[in-house]
């Protein structure tokens, strides 16, 4: 699960399209992972966002940032949930947890899951 602050942002969209390049992989590995990205953004936009982008994940709104103050997810600029990423067990609250990704070239690398 990643939070991720606008869907259309330059940033975001390198960001999203990261987790996209990595999907199968985390699709192959046992058990399954899924992978959901989340942010403030609504529900109509997350739909345009996913097709643009051809996003093969779901897109979560969460425009009172329930879920991410449940996760303690920091805000960015006053205003975004700063880019943050979660490895959740089957079961464990959140086995893994990285604040602060910046996009392509820091999220962790997959070997860590396996």
């Amino acid at each position: 699960m990643f939070f991720y602050a606008k869907d259309g942002s330059p940033a975001c969209k390198r960001g999203c399209l990261s987790f996209k390049d990595q999907y199968d992989l985390f699709r192959s590995l046992e058990p399954q992972v899924e992978v959901i990205g989340i942010s403030q953004n609504t529900v109509s936009e997350h739909k345009e966002f996913k097709e643009e982008l051809q996003l093969p994940f779901t897109l979560l709104s969460d425009p009172e940032r329930n879920v991410a103050e449940s996760f303690k997810v920091p805000v960015h600029l006053g205003a975004f949930p700063a880019k943050s990423s979660f490895v959740i067990g089957p079961d464990n609250p959140s086995t893994m947890s990285m604040i602060g990704y910046s996009g392509l070239g820091s999220m962790w690398p997959i070997s860590c899951l396996l």
